[in-house]
């Protein structure tokens, strides 16, 4: 059990290891690693390599699947008892180095928040996990060395490809205890949220095929912009906020020029919803559009036709799973220790952990630091643009709680 003694002695050791930590962050931070710059990547994932390797770990490189992206690195340390633990983090940001010339967006702090990409989406996580096991060897090295660590970063989570998860899974000790996932994590005050859910997301192209005609001819000619433009109300309205279900049509194409009737169009579209059985029901409404349209050539009766494409689903992860509940009910615990209100949300953006509790695993999300504006570059104050930051304050006392409900669950 923890008494106050050894909560003071992590404590003590977490602070004394963080303005490493910090330093380790900053270098991270000022390497460029968008999900299609493999080279940037591969240096993230090079520099924790090491960091890792002095802790004990062994590594192991696996080329993503997608070639444009870089190697997710598989880490492992063997315990000496009898459970395994895993715990995840992403090398990739969202931002080109184009973006990050253009906005000058680099490391920089600014009193109790530090800019810079990655700072908290995911390479904040990623160095909360190096400084939590390194204040666990130093603190309890007894506890540090029994557990089966495994620490597996995504080279390409920002992309949400399957294969890191899957990869994960297939190399997961058989004792894996649980899944957790150090995206960020909201703290304000004393109370903190940690994740146990998010959205399932399916993404769909919708296709149109009309018959081209002259401009000065419509009668002739099957609209397929129009077809298109019909369809997209049909799949925004099915958005239902009381379900949990949203809707979205984020990309358009179509036509070749003003003076023809467009004989092509198509659309890339998504929805998300929190329960798995919702989803499956947006997922067959919007296949159902497939078929002949209400478009027609005036003179021939020429219909268009509408072609759905299932892109990729990746299955929703209930909040209220018990699995991820009994694994919160650990942190609540650690953080009545230290003061703390924990308690369970629930976010619209997919992660790795959507995979990994699908397959059973219990997960828990958000174990990361805190901070905002994630996938945000643009620091334009007056028209209301702030970039991504970390809160420096939240690392120590968020390594604290986790550490603490680490050596509870084992």
């Amino acid at each position: 059990m923890f008494d106050s003694a050894t909560i003071t002695h992590l404590r003590s050791t977490i602070e004394e290891h963080f303005p490493d930590a910090l330093r380790l962050l900053e270098q991270l931070v000022n390497i460029g690693s968008h999900s299609l710059d493999p080279e940037g990547v591969n240096r993230v994932g090079e520099m924790l390599w090491t960091e890792f390797e002095k802790l004990g770990f062994v590594e192991g490189v696996m080329q993503s699947t997608d070639p444009r992206c870089g190697k997710h690195l598989l880490l492992n340390k063997p315990g000496t008892g009898h459970t395994a633990l895993l715990l995840v983090g992403h090398l990739d940001t969202v931002y080109t180095n184009e973006d990050l010339e253009e906005d000058a967006f680099r490391w920089r702090k600014d009193g109790d928040r530090i800019f810079g990409p990655g700072t908290v989406d995911d390479k904040g996580g990623n160095v909360m996990i190096w400084l939590l096991l390194k204040a666990l060897l130093q603190a309890d090295p007894e506890f540090f060395h029994s557990v089966h660590w495994q620490v597996h970063f995504n080279a390409a989570e920002e992309l949400l490809g399957v294969d890191f998860a899957e990869a994960s899974v297939r190399s997961l000790h058989p004792r894996t205890k649980a899944a957790l996932v150090f995206e960020y994590g909201p703290n304000q005050g004393k109370e903190w949220k940690i994740l146990t859910g998010r959205k399932g997301r399916a993404q769909f192209e919708v296709q149109v095929e009309g018959k081209a005609a002259h401009a000065g001819h419509p009668e002739l000619g099957a609209n397929a912009i129009r077809q298109l433009s019909e369809l997209i109300p049909q799949i925004e309205d099915l958005t239902d906020l009381a379900r949990g279900l949203t809707a979205n049509v984020g990309i358009i194409h179509g036509g070749e020029a003003s003076n023809s009737v467009p004989h092509f169009a198509e659309a890339t579209a998504e929805v998300r919803a929190t329960r798995q059985e919702v989803l499956e029901e947006a997922v067959e409404k919007i296949l159902g559009l497939e078929g002949t349209g209400n478009i027609k050539a005036a003179e021939t009766g020429f219909a268009c036709k509408i072609r759905v494409n299932l892109l990729e689903k990746m299955d929703a992860w209930d909040p209220a799973n018990p699995e991820s509940q009994n694994l919160l009910s650990v942190w609540q615990v650690a953080g009545e220790k230290l003061g703390l209100e924990v308690d369970r949300y629930e976010r619209g953006g997919l992660s790795d952990g959507n995979y990994l509790a699908a397959q059973g695993i219990p997960t828990l999300d958000g174990l990361g630091p805190d901070g905002a504006n994630l996938h945000s570059s643009r620091n334009d104050p007056e028209a209301g643009h702030e970039p991504e930051y970390v809160r420096v304050d939240t690392f120590a006392e968020k390594t604290l709680l986790n550490a603490i409900a680490i050596r509870m669950l084992v």
